[in-house]
C-alpha cells in the first residue's frame, strides 16, 4: 500500500478515470478515514501543546508578579536608606533583566498560541503536513 499524504491521495483520486462507483466510494472512504486520523492527530498534539504553553505562560506571569514586588521592595529600601546607590543599581539591573526574560517568554507563548490556532483552524492540513514530514506515519491508501 503506497504511503501518500491526504493531498496527494486526493489529487490522485481526482485524476483516476474509469473507476466504478464502488471503487470510488471505497477510495473516498479511505480519504475520509485519513482526514479523521489527521484531525485526531492534530487535536491530540495541539491539546498537549496548549497545556505546555499554559504552564510556561503561568510561570512567566508569576515571575512578572515577583519582579513587580521586587521593584516595590527595592524602592521601599531605597527610600528608607537601607541600601546604597550601588546596591540599588544592581537590584534594578537584576529586576529589569528578569522582567525582559519573562516578557520574552510571554511573547513566545503568544507565538506558540498563534501556531496552535492555525493548526486548529485546519487540522486536516496540519495532520497532512505531519504525514509529509514523517511519511511512515501517513495512512496507507490502496490506490
Amino acid at each position: 500500500m503506497p504511503q501518500r499524504t491526504i493531498a496527494q491521495a486526493t489529487a490522485l483520486l481526482e485524476d483516476l478515470g474509469g473507476l466504478s462507483d464502488n471503487d470510488r466510494r471505497a477510495f473516498e472512504a479511505e480519504l475520509t478515514a485519513a482526514r479523521n486520523q489527521a484531525t485526531e492527530t492534530a487535536t491530540v498534539l495541539m491539546d498537549e501543546r496548549v497545556a505546555e504553553i499554559a504552564a510556561v505562560r503561568d510561570d512567566a506571569l508569576a515571575e512578572l508578579c515577583a519582579v513587580r514586588d521586587g521593584y516595590g521592595d527595592l524602592v521601599a529600601k531605597a527610600k528608607l536608606g537601607r541600601i546604597t546607590a550601588a546596591e540599588y543599581e544592581r537590584g534594578l539591573s537584576e529586576l529589569r533583566s528578569r522582567q525582559r526574560a519573562a516578557e520574552r517568554h510571554i511573547t513566545r507563548t503568544s507565538e506558540a498560541l498563534a501556531f496552535v490556532e492555525t493548526a486548529e483552524a485546519d487540522p486536516v492540513a496540519f495532520g497532512d503536513s505531519l504525514f509529509a514530514k514523517f511519511p511512515l506515519t501517513s495512512p496507507p491508501f490502496s490506490f
